[in-house]
């Protein structure tokens, strides 16, 4: 999996001017947590298993997933229908959650689980490409907010 720096993605938004752009960022929930209990080499190893599983959900739509920072993924699609995206987005979540990957914390056992928080539009109903990255961030916030294991997504 690729990992961009923000200016490239930036860049990469910049290509994509007249099309209709999807953007979601998605965060392990309690990622903190799994690593407090069981240490950075299995939280590596848990890392890697949601970035395949989201991989794997990605399949062949046009765009990219990559790592961005932290516990976080980020999604960028291009030429997708807002309904297509809403169900894109449930897809991953459901696909993480679908793992049955269990952590430890305070003698309980969780599921891994994701938030996405996401934005959707034409590249030109934004008034900066730095918008895209913090509506999508909003929205993520949004999906935590509310629970995590959630999906929040904004349409333009």
């Amino acid at each position: 999996m690729k990992t961009f720096k923000m200016e490239e993605l930036l860049k990469y938004v910049s290509m994509a001017d007249s099309q209709v752009l999807a953007l979601c960022m998605i965060d392990i929930d309690y990622f903190k947590r799994y690593i407090d209990f069981h240490g950075q080499l299995e939280g590596d190893r848990c890392f890697v298993l949601v970035a395949d599983c989201l991989g794997t959900v990605m399949g062949n739509h046009k765009g990219f997933l990559s790592y961005f920072s932290g516990d976080k993924f980020i999604c960028l699609l291009t030429d997708i229908e807002a309904e297509d995206l809403a169900q894109f987005a449930e897809n991953l979540r459901e696909a993480v959650e679908n793992l049955n990957f269990k952590f430890c914390w305070q003698q309980h056992s969780f599921q891994v689980t994701i938030s996405v928080g996401g934005v959707h539009g034409l590249v030109s109903q934004f008034k900066d490409k730095e918008e895209i990255l913090s509506v999508a961030d909003e929205e993520l916030y949004k999906a935590k907010s509310t629970g995590r294991n959630n999906v929040k997504i904004k349409f333009k």
